[in-house]
């Protein structure tokens, strides 16, 4: 079974460097915070997207 999600947007009007380094700190977080061989879209769920996107503008 396939657990599909549309994307959600995280900010808009960004320069062209910005979604890279938001990238960046996405796989920055999921390092540090994902269980071991745990799949990302499962660690968005456990994570939380709010929490994500706070986590993205603290670092």
């Amino acid at each position: 079974m396939i657990d599909a999600k549309t994307g959600l947007l995280f900010s808009e009007g960004m320069s062209e460097q910005e979604p890279l380094d938001q990238v960046q700190k996405v796989i920055s977080i999921y390092e540090k915070n994902g269980k071991k061989r745990e799949a990302f879209p499962k660690f968005i769920n456990r994570f939380g997207i709010d929490n994500l996107k706070k986590q993205i503008v603290k670092e």
